[in-house]
């Protein structure tokens, strides 16, 4: 039975991680730079051995968004609608994709981040309305299980780690913009839209609202940041700043495996 366990579990693996490789390999400024970070920031072991249903809609969203990289919104919804019959929060990233297609940190970015200050501050009136907005749905209760299970919100160092790319694409916005790359655009909206659900997340559920902002992330974190390193510094000095970013992550994956999670 173990064996089948395991072969289960790895045909389920390449189904995941095949096409985002594929994208990445595609996409990305730095494929090998992506795949650690993929790995060091602890999302393999979020996600693809412990979040495999939401992951598998995860991994359809971010195969849909080479269609939003070349402007084609239709097929992109189309397969997000799809990624939904694996888990119903794809569906978020139809209006997220709209977003995202703008060019970034321009005036709805600031609206964005100024709506969700608003409902932080009334965190208490959201959360009643979330209860009341969710009930009959498969995620009915989810605000009164959160409460009752003693979530006080994601990691405010996790929500630091994953808004590095967010806080580099506003100190060098000025590359973001020269590129005029919509893949960097997207990324970079992306990018922006993770942390401003990962600092809600903070005030609210881990659990639930915390497991949102990987449809996002992936291309902030695997896309965007390499691509910022590449561009914001000299050769010599995106190096350096490399193996900064590579011992700044195995701390953080030491830290999250150990402390965190008490893996070992």
């Amino acid at each position: 039975a173990g064996g089948n366990q395991m072969i289960y579990f790895g045909v389920i693996a390449a189904i995941q991680l095949i096409p985002m490789a594929l994208i990445l390999r595609k996409y990305s400024a730095g494929f090998i730079t992506s795949i650690f970070i993929f790995i060091a920031s602890t999302d393999y072991m979020s996600w693809v051995q412990n979040g495999t249903r939401q992951f598998t809609a995860v991994v359809m969203v971010f195969i849909a968004g080479h269609f939003l990289f070349e402007g084609k919104f239709i097929k992109y919804c189309i397969i997000v609608a799809f990624a939904s019959v694996f888990h119903l929060s794809a569906l978020m990233m139809i209006p997220v994709g709209l977003i995202a297609m703008g060019k970034p940190w321009r005036i709805r970015t600031f609206l964005l981040i100024a709506v969700v200050a608003v409902v932080m501050i009334y965190v208490g009136g959201v959360t009643n309305w979330l209860d009341d907005t969710l009930e009959g749905t498969q995620y009915e209760n989810v605000v009164t299980d959160w409460e009752s299970e003693g979530d006080d919100g994601t990691n405010p160092l996790r929500v630091l780690v994953y808004s590095v790319p967010t806080i580099l694409s506003l100190i060098g916005l000025r590359y973001v913009r020269d590129a005029e790359d919509s893949t960097v655009n997207i990324s970079c909206n992306m990018s922006i839209i993770a942390s401003v659900i990962y600092v809600f997340s903070m005030l609210t559920s881990g659990l639930y609202v915390g497991r949102l902002p990987i449809y996002c992330s992936l291309f902030g974190m695997e896309l965007l940041l390499p691509w910022l390193i590449g561009h914001m510094f000299s050769e010599n000095s995106a190096k350096i700043v490399n193996m900064l970013m590579v011992v700044a992550f195995l701390l953080y994956y030491y830290y999250q495996m150990h402390y965190a999670w008490g893996v070992y």
